[in-house]
């Protein structure tokens, strides 16, 4: 598998044509380093390099590389992230003899030197997030390697600040409310690098406990399709299931170390998965690093930070960490997780999962409006497209990039009609009265107010699909989100009477409903694509269930 993990990592590296590489090495000489993107993309080819690939681009790496080693010194452009990554590169060249000794010795005497760190915490009650937790790792690997001082007081004031936003279930949560999921995966990760280079110091044990606890969680929050949780920050790009792979392959690790090899196998499944949807995803040209088909160059989908040259090398630089954590004598097990389960995480994250066979649905029940819609965000099918049916909820007011001004709140949201017009609970909360598994089915009854009306809603995950029903007084409505556009390829859309259906990439998504479906002709922008807003509706009660399968 760690050659899998070099493959993806090669793949991601060759979105970058030669020249391209050329333009952007050309922009830092003039401007210094900005960010970290170009230290990412020049330690990948480096990596490359080291086992053997991409032997064309030596000379090219080794003025990158200088580059990169004397400059951080001297420019604020986020080394938090790069330094660690650029320490291991260069342990793996010296191992592997690839680069003389001269030049490696140069590059170690620039990393002597103080880093200019984009933020470090002073002290150990200082309000903090993950820039910290990167500057603590790059700052450790330099003390691991006698680029400076041994200060473990130092890494200790930095983690200090970090432990404190670990949940009840060893969660990292990065805002106090709408914490993003990427953003736990991605602190987790750093956590586990600290481990694996043998941090001991006074949060050592808290640390491990929290990934321990938080690892089993993520094992079942994995969708059917390999990825993690939609919703937040940072959320649809490619590079984070590479942070669930790394995050993986560690728990894989840690239980075989104890003999859990029925648990380390689980692991490592969940692992490869995550690194299957990566790989599904670059098997397109050209390849994207935000998972839906519009130009690059209209960064579609994405936050404002999140553009090419930063977030589509991000992917190889945590696969690198999975590589590094991965071991190859552990077997992934042989079949998926198709028993039903139902469970929450805490209410900072504010999520739901359910899942039975190869259907798994995620439920959020107070979204982060400059990012999502509540409801339900996620319905996906093992095999089948993330985004046939919802891969993640839209919002009318998006923080990231579409290509629309009249976009609509988009997810399976309970709503009535009045004076003839769906109103939808895409906002605010939704109160959940049980979750639970039973047999084959996994189960979620939630409650919300539209006006000061209650409304229910009923979801079911069995092997055969999925179930929603939206009860209350009056005509009740079940918003049905239906995937139009992917920036690339249309689906094709029919529906009569009570059924839809969308058939895409050689697959058939279809509703059948108890109530009339209407299309109301708002279209919603997810950072998938369009969806166009169906409903359906029935007095006092209506039901859909939902399916995927092959066309």
């Amino acid at each position: 598998m760690k050659n899998k993990y070099l493959d993806i990592m090669e793949h991601a590296l060759e979105a970058y044509s030669t020249e391209q590489i050329d333009e952007y090495f050309d922009e830092v000489k003039r401007n210094g380093l900005t960010e970290h993107g170009f230290a990412r993309l020049t330690v990948n080819i480096g990596t490359m390099l080291a086992h053997g690939r991409k032997g064309e681009l030596y000379e090219r790496f080794v003025e990158m590389m200088s580059f990169c080693c004397a400059r951080v010194s001297l420019d604020l452009a986020a080394n938090d992230f790069s330094i660690q990554e650029m320490i291991v590169c260069i342990d793996q060249l010296c191992e592997k003899g690839i680069v003389d000794e001269d030049i490696i010795n140069a590059w170690r005497e620039d990393l002597k030197k103080p880093i200019i760190y984009n933020e470090v915490a002073k002290s150990p009650d200082q309000l903090a997030y993950n820039w910290v937790l990167f500057s603590a790792t790059s700052e450790f690997l330099r003390m691991k390697r006698g680029l400076c001082p041994l200060d473990m007081d130092f890494i200790d004031i930095q983690l200090a600040t970090q432990v404190v936003h670990l949940d009840e279930n060893g969660m990292y949560r990065d805002a106090k409310e709408h914490a993003p999921i990427v953003y736990d995966n991605v602190s987790r990760t750093l956590f586990s690098l600290l481990l694996y280079y043998g941090y001991d110091g006074k949060y050592r044990d808290l640390i491990d406990g929290c990934l321990r606890r938080a690892g089993l969680i993520s094992l079942k929050m994995q969708s059917v399709t390999g990825e993690i949780p939609c919703g937040g920050r940072s959320n649809q790009f490619y590079h984070n299931e590479a942070h669930l792979a790394a995050i993986c392959e560690f728990e894989a690790a840690r239980y075989k170390k104890e003999g859990n090899l029925a648990l380390a196998s689980k692991f490592k499944r969940a692992a490869y998965d995550a690194l299957i949807s990566i790989e599904r995803g670059f098997s397109k040209e050209p390849i994207h690093h935000v998972k839906n088909r519009f130009p690059l160059e209209s960064k579609y989908g994405c936050d404002g930070y999140g553009y090419f040259n930063k977030y589509m090398i991000t992917a190889a630089s945590f696969l690198n960490w999975a590589r590094i954590f991965c071991s190859d004598e552990i077997e992934a097990a042989g079949d998926p997780l198709t028993e039903a389960d139902a469970f929450s995480i805490s209410s900072d994250f504010h999520q739901t999962f359910l899942r039975s066979g190869d259907y798994s649905v995620q439920i959020d029940t107070n979204s982060n409006r400059d990012h999502d819609a509540s409801g339900i965000c996620r319905i996906h099918k093992r095999g089948a497209p993330s985004e046939i049916c919802l891969s993640c909820s839209g919002t009318a007011t998006p923080i990231y990039f579409v290509d629309r001004e009249d976009c609509s709140d988009v997810s399976f949201a309970a709503g009535r009609i009045k004076g003839g017009e769906a109103l939808f609970k895409t906002r605010g909360e939704y109160d959940i009265a049980s979750c639970s598994a039973s047999g084959n089915s996994a189960y979620a009854t939630l409650s919300c107010e539209i006006d000061g009306e209650r409304l229910g809603l009923t979801v079911e995950v069995s092997g055969d699909g999925v179930d929603i029903g939206v009860s209350g007084e009056g005509e009740v409505a079940l918003m049905l989100p239906t995937f139009d556009f992917d920036g690339e390829e249309r689906t094709r859309i029919n529906y009569e009477g009570s059924s839809l259906e969308i058939k895409y990439l050689g697959y058939k998504c279809r509703y059948f409903t108890s109530g009339k479906i209407r299309d109301t002709e708002r279209i919603g922008c997810t950072r998938n694509g369009h969806y166009k807003v169906f409903c359906a509706s029935g007095e006092g009660f209506v039901k859909a269930h939902i399916s995927i399968e092959k066309a």
